[in-house]
């Protein structure tokens, strides 16, 4: 069985989107993965020699855990325990951007499962609405504007933004086991580096 998707590789949440997938996409059966093509876009390809199914995102059950502060808390979604933004907190010039203020992540990603369709696999990290939402995790860049650019803020005005809430869920998931590894230069790079083989 094979499943393609296509992906921005220069987008760094849909890269960890794709991860997001085969992480979850492993609960049902082994699955192998690798990128294929050339230049900014370029495909996700997932195998096995079983049929695999992807969850269904939008009724996997999310429950914070017990923690000290509850903006931070970890999360549980389905079987698997996230809670990567603990790690990031502690690193010092860490280059990824976290929320701020009273958003928690069990929040962010319950709102996300509200904002989803019932896409297939291939299309989801294309899928967005239109939202003035405040709970998001903003890790995909395509939902960023920058007001001197555009000329006024669009929170200001009232107006809705784009969100991914697809790529910006399964983005969340996929940082669990993998990180990037930064270099000179660049915020995000596309290698990454699986936590559980760096254990030991």
């Amino acid at each position: 069985m094979e499943k393609r998707l296509k992906i921005n590789r220069l987008n760094s949440a849909e890269f960890f989107a794709a991860l997001g997938i085969l992480e979850l996409t492993n609960q049902s059966a082994p699955v192998s993965s690798r990128f294929e093509g050339q230049g900014n876009v370029v495909e996700f390809v997932l195998t096995s020699a079983q049929n695999f199914a992807l969850p269904g995102l939008r009724s996997l059950s999310i429950k914070a855990l017990p923690f000290d502060d509850i903006f931070i808390a970890p999360v549980q979604v389905g079987n698997l325990r996230l809670d990567w933004w603990l790690d990031v907190y502690k690193e010092e010039a860490n280059g990824l951007k976290l929320w701020a203020g009273t958003c928690s992540p069990e929040a962010m990603l319950k709102n996300y499962q509200q904002l989803m369709n019932d896409g297939k696999i291939e299309e989801m990290l294309s899928m967005w609405v239109d939202t003035r939402t405040k709970s998001t995790f903003n890790l995909d860049t395509r939902a960023s504007r920058d007001p001197l650019i555009t000329g006024y803020s669009q929170k200001e005005a009232n107006e809705p933004s784009a969100l991914y809430p697809f790529t910006e869920f399964l983005c969340a998931v996929g940082l669990q086991n993998f990180s990037a590894r930064k270099q000179k230069g660049m915020e995000h790079c596309c290698p990454v580096k699986s936590r559980r083989e760096s254990v030991g």
